[in-house]
Parts: structure tokens; sequence; C-alpha cells
């Protein structure tokens, strides 16, 4: 019986379509060869560099399953190059399509005696080879080549992507002298932007002579994940992940790509999967710890950072790490500890400085230090995102600058690239309210609440600066509005009943605030208290009610700023400094009520 050799590829391709999922995800060499030397022959013969036009044959019958037969068929070139014209169509199609099973199936029909290649053999089996061990790299595949000196367009390629570097002299005869060079793609250096210029020129060139290609297609994908084409490079690999989910590679950048876009749930199925084969990566370790860490999952990011410490006790990405989940956490003691032990080897890391900052702030409320900490990161790293909106927060806080720049202007930058940023819009209305830049700050505010899911603090905010803008008919409306969708909401009541004072309506205010006092809890009831104080006919009842607003809350700034401007407008100055000196107290970043309190100071002199 004989069989031939497209028989016997279909055969080999079909059985490898099974192995493959042992053989690629557990990094084992599928076919391992003896490795044998001989002497190096030397042939010296031209590589023809002439096109041959033929039909193309487009791969009909294309589906979307994963049986074996789809996940290997192969489109015929458009264009065949004279090159390789000799050695069998199905074989140069194999490794032109470029994936781990169709080039193994590829050389294995190829494989003869090391004595027997002829020079185009050598140079397809050599570059199937190197195309397994650049690309594929888990595979570990191995082969037995002769050792040959050879200089083609594409053994020349090769050593060039080998040196990080285009080649930009193959002549772009053929499908692989044309994609060779953008092999530089999987590199995991940083490539010039006139080499990713390159890569994305060869890579429509090579469509030219082959539409299918899990090579092209797995190129294509990279390089849009290297340019942030995200949901650009997501097309090519869903399409990848349909006939190579067994290859660690293509899971491993799809996990990547799903990630980048905030696909958190799909992109931990997919990175945990991988680790599930392989437990001691540290690489899927770190991943799937930043998955975690995005889906506020802190508990298992945790652990993912403390298998990778205890491979790797002095790592000091996963310390460092570790200290970013324990600040989450809020695990503050746990956090300076890891943090100490970072900063005896590197104190200026930009990462190490934010999460420093944020510990002196958040934990040690040093506003001083945390400032001073920033501000040496921001004159390292002035482009760091999260270290200006972090100054944007403190300088928002103090209603100070921070490395010589108000919130405002410190998020400024950021809202140029990321208009819709919530916490740097946030971060620079508090900025503007509170040095009473009411028209900039309605610009904010404004467009914040029209998001769809809007803060209570928010809306608040955009009520008061409305008011202080004169447009009342506004105020009433979002307070009204958002008082009839959540009237149990109290920070939302009190912007409601704001509103209805500032419109004058006194008799439904009073009347709200009285049914209100019932049910209230001890802080709403403070409120109403101050807010029913303007709403009295006479000083000395006004007088009360702020007296009953500090026993229900003696930390009302409020109420308590309220009694020191009757006192000082009595020319009481002791008894006003009494209760501004409790507001500044409460307030000890507000540069306002400091500087009132040194004026009055003066006075009593």
């Amino acid at each position: 019986m004989i069989i031939s050799k497209r028989s016997l590829f279909k055969s080999l391709v079909f059985s490898l379509c099974l192995l493959s999922q042992v053989a690629f995800s557990g990094g084992q060499s599928l076919f391992a060869a003896s490795k044998r030397k001989k002497d190096k022959a030397s042939k010296k013969n031209q590589v023809e560099t002439s096109l041959e036009n033929e039909t193309a044959e487009s791969s009909s019958d294309k589906t979307s399953d994963n049986s074996p037969e789809n996940a290997t068929k192969l489109s015929v070139p458009k264009k065949k190059s004279n090159y390789f014209a000799k050695i069998d169509e199905l074989i140069v199609s194999g490794v032109e399509n470029g994936s781990p099973t169709s080039i193994t199936a590829a050389l294995i029909l190829l494989k003869k005696p090391v004595d027997e290649y002829k020079e185009n053999e050598f140079v397809l089996a050599f570059t199937g080879l190197e195309i397994m061990n650049i690309v594929w790299p888990s595979a570990g595949f191995s082969f037995d080549l002769p050792q040959m000196e050879v200089q083609t367009p594409y053994t020349g390629a090769i050593d060039f992507v080998k040196k990080g570097f285009f080649d930009s002299s193959t002549g772009n005869v053929d499908f692989l002298s044309t994609i060779l060079p953008a092999l530089i793609l999987t590199s995991d250096n940083e490539i010039s932007v006139s080499d990713m210029e390159n890569c994305r020129n060869a890579i429509l060139k090579a469509r030219e002579y082959r539409e299918e290609s899990v090579l092209l297609d797995y190129l294509q994908g990279l390089y849009n994940k290297r340019t942030g084409d995200y949901a650009g490079a997501k097309l090519y690999f869903e399409k990848l992940y349909m006939t190579q989910n067994s290859v660690y590679e293509v899971a491993r950048n799809y996990a990547d790509i799903k990630f980048a876009l905030k696909e958190y749930d799909s992109a931990y199925e997919l990175s945990s999967g991988l680790l599930d084969k392989n437990p001691s990566n540290l690489d899927l370790l770190k991943l799937n710890a930043s998955i975690a860490f995005a889906m506020k999952n802190y508990e298992k990011a945790e652990e993912y950072v403390g298998r990778g410490l205890q491979q790797m006790p002095n790592n000091l990405e996963f310390l460092l790490f570790r200290a970013r989940v324990l600040v989450e956490k809020g695990d503050y003691i746990h956090a300076v500890s890891c943090l100490d032990n970072f900063a005896r080897q590197n104190d200026t890391n930009e990462d190490y400085l934010l999460l420093r900052a944020r510990v002196q702030l958040e934990w040690s409320k040093n506003i001083a230090r945390a400032t001073e900490t920033i501000e040496k990161e921001l004159s390292l790293y002035p482009e760091n995102k999260e270290a200006l909106l972090l100054a944007a927060r403190i300088a928002s806080t103090t209603d100070a600058p921070v490395a010589g720049k108000y919130a405002d202007e410190l998020v400024a930058k950021i809202l140029e690239s990321d208009p819709d940023n919530i916490d740097a819009q946030i971060y620079a209305l508090n900025a503007l309210e509170k040095r009473s830049l009411w028209q900039s700050a309605y610009e904010i505010s404004h467009k914040l609440i029209e998001k769809e899911s809007i803060s209570p603090d928010i809306l608040a905010k955009h009520v008061e600066i409305c008011l202080e803008l004169g447009k009342t008919g506004e105020a009433i409306n979002a307070a009204t509005q958002a008082y009839e969708n959540n009237p149990a909401d109290e920070t939302i009541a009190q912007a409601y009943i704001l509103a209805q004072i500032a419109g004058g309506n006194k008799t439904q205010s009073l009347t709200l605030i009285n049914s209100l006092l019932e049910t209230s809890s001890k802080k709403m009831k403070s409120y109403l208290y101050f807010r029913r104080s303007f709403l009295q006919g006479t000083e000395s009842a006004a007088m009360a009610d702020l007296r009953k607003s500090l026993t229900e809350n003696p930390r009302n700034s409020e109420a308590l700023f309220c009694l020191y401007e009757i006192y000082f407008n009595r020319e009481d100055y002791g008894k006003a400094q009494y209760y501004l000196k409790q507001v500044v107290a409460l307030n000890p970043n507000d540069t306002k009520y400091k500087n009132l309190n040194e004026s009055l100071t003066k006075l009593l002199r």
C-alpha cells in the first residue's frame, strides 16, 4: 500500500494536534533527537530572487470549531518562492503557517540523514526550528540538523532578530524572507520606532504572499499589543486561541490583553489556568497577583505574591508588590516593614516613593512628610500619573501647593489625556472650591453630576457652587431630583435643605427640618440645628440652635465658626477666639482659618 506525502502530512498533523495539549503545555520536547556532529559542508549556490506568480487557491471550508482538521488547515500561498520551489509545497506551507503543530509536522516530513540535506532543505528546516525556538520556546522543540555555512536572506534575518534588530536587506522575495525580520516583536526588549514601523510594513507585505498564517496573526497581535491597540490585538488572539489554546505563548498574551482591557474575570480564568500547569512560574504568579489586585481580591493577590517570595525571598519586585497589597488592606504595620526592607536596596524607586507617601499620609497622618516624599518622587518622575494624583489629593486637602502647584494644576496634564478621570476631576474641584474659583469649579461639577452614578458628596458640592454663582434655580433642580430619588441619604437631604433655604422657601424648609429631627442620626441632627439657626428670627434663638448643634456633634466646624462670627461681630474677641481655635484644630490644613486666628491673636494683644 502506497501512502502519499500529503496523506502522511495530514496524518501527522492530526496526531500532533491530539498530543499538543500535553507536549506544548508541559514544555516537553515532542521529538528530541540525539546530537550528532558532522563535518561542515560548503555550498555556495546562488539564491534565486525572482517571483513566480501563481493563481491563489484560497482556503475554503473555513469553520470556527476547534477540531484538529480545522486547527491545521493551511492556505496555499498567493506567490511562491523559487528558492523552496523543489520542496514539497505542503512542507513549505507547514513552516509558513508557523503554528507549533504545523512546523513540527513539516520538519518530520523533511527529516533525513544529516548528510543528505540540500541547501534549500537545510535552510527551510533551520528556519522552522528557529521559529519554534524564538516564537514558541515553551514547546521545548529540538531537531537534528547538520552544521552548514549558508548565507541567505532567511538565515541573515534570523541572526538579526537574535541581536534585537530588524533586517531590512532580505529583499522580501517571498513570505518567509518578508516576515522573519518581524520576529523581533516576540522579544521582551524595547523596539525602536523605526523598527516598529518596519514590522508593520513587513506584516502588511507578508499578507500579499499568504493571507492565512498562525505566525502572521500572532505577530500582528503582538504588534497591536506593543502599540497599545489592545482591542485590535484581542481580535487576533481571540482567533488564535480558537485553534491554538494549548500553546502557552498564545494563552499568555491573550490573558495580558484581556487584563489590559479590564476584562478581569476572563483574564483571571486564563492566567490561573496557565498557573495550574506551571505552578512555579514567577511571571504567571505576578500576572495572577496583578489581576487579583485589580479585582480588589487582596487576599488572593497576597497569596500569589507570597508564593513568589517563597521561591525568591529577596525579589524586590515581589517585596514591593506585597507592600502595595498590604497598603490596600490597611495593614500598614507590615507594609512599613516591607518598605523598610526594600529601601535598603533602592530608596528612589517610583513605586516605593508612592507607597511610602501613602503610608505617611494615611497611617502616620504626617502630611508634611507625605508632601516631602511625593515632591521627591515628582522631581524624579514628573510624568508619573499616580504620583500626580496623590500630590493633587494632598494639595486639595491642605489648600496649599505641592511641588509648586495647586491640585487643579497638578491634574491638568492627566485630564488632557484622560478627561474623564474621576479622581483627577474631584481633586481639581476641591482645590478650585477652596480658592473660591467658582466658575472653574462649576465647569467640573456640572460635568460630574451628568454621570449616571455620582456620589452624594459631588451633588452637594455642585449645589453649593451653583449657589455661590447665583444659579439658585439649577441648585434647586439638581437637589430636588436627587432628593426625590434618594430621600434617605443624609448628604443629599442636606443639599436639598440648603437649596430650599437659598431659594427663600423658609416655611417648607422649617417643616422638613423639624420632621427630620425626630428620626435622624446625631450627626444629621447637628446639621439640621445648624441650618435651622439661619431661619430663626432673633440672634438668641439662632445661638440656641447652634449650641444644640454642638451638643449633637461637638466637632461641627460650621456651627463653631458661626459662633465665632457672632462673638467677633459683638467684639467679644476672647469668646470669638475660643470657638475659632476649635475650628483650626478640626481643620489643621485649612490656611483660611489659620490666617483668621493669627489676625485675631494680634488683635487681642
